[in-house]
């Protein structure tokens, strides 16, 4: 008797998984390439050791890199620019989704928590009492902002959150009386991400928010927390003093 043809299967070439908190991560307020390039090395990764690469990682390079990123418009194919590319990735190394390292091979790129999040079993729900290592509830797409984004996270009147984002609304308030009343948690939410994941303090935060508003360009960009964050190092490189990272840097023009 013949032995049995094995079954193809109905999707070839593998699966990924994709968190729904990913939502909720900065990814949401990236720019668009840094958002295709991150997506495209997870689909590129690992998925188990081998080639001298562990789980998670891939080789590439700065060309690779931007033909993955290219599309079309119309008949014309249209490739990001080396400095996109690095902007890119330099944006997602300083949000802590990946490290890379230089190789005789290229840049080999290391996808953070990718074991954690590519896991099926880790999105299960269990009836035992979770612990430090397992949760009932689907893990978020940026690790070292889990707890920080809980919608019950209320910031006290006194806080230097609240106290930060009150004074850019009171500076926005100045300029245009009728705009309107932000939700002030929300936006200590992104000062409390400023202070705790990016390592900014709270007395350079005011002096950015400051100069900001004195700024014409971008007393006029800058009208929330949210955009803060993103445009910070934009903002700290235009006033010519020190920055933490490269974030955005290429996001200038887009503003």
């Amino acid at each position: 008797m013949g032995g049995a043809m094995s079954a193809e299967p109905n999707a070839p070439g593998g699966f990924v998984l994709l968190a729904r908190k990913t939502l909720e991560s900065d990814l949401m307020t990236m720019n668009p390439l840094g958002f295709k390039l991150f997506f495209w090395m997870i689909l590129k990764a690992n998925f188990k050791d081998r080639d001298r690469l562990k789980r998670g990682q891939l080789v590439t390079s700065i060309e690779e890199m931007r033909e993955a990123c290219s599309y079309k418009a119309g008949y014309r194919n249209i490739k990001p620019s080396k400095m996109q590319i690095r902007t890119s990735y330099e944006a997602l190394k300083n949000n802590t989704m990946i490290t890379t390292a230089k190789t005789t091979r290229g840049m080999v790129v290391t996808i953070l928590n990718y074991d954690k999040y590519q896991t099926p079993a880790n999105y299960e729900q269990h009836n035992e009492q979770p612990s430090e290592n397992t949760t009932k509830h689907p893990m978020s797409a940026h690790d070292t902002e889990e707890g920080l984004r809980k919608k019950n996270k209320t910031f006290s009147s006194d806080s230097a959150e609240v106290r930060l984002a009150e004074l850019l609304f009171d500076l926005i308030r100045q300029r245009n009386p009728e705009y309107k009343a932000p939700n002030l948690q929300a936006w200590a939410r992104h000062v409390d991400l400023m202070i705790r994941i990016d390592k900014r303090s709270p007395e350079r935060i005011e002096q950015v928010i400051r100069w900001a508003a004195k700024d014409p360009f971008w007393s006029r960009n800058i009208l929330s927390t949210a955009k803060l964050r993103e445009k910070f190092d934009a903002l700290t490189m235009k006033m010519g003093g020190p920055t933490k990272s490269r974030i955005n840097r290429g996001d200038l023009a887009a503003v």
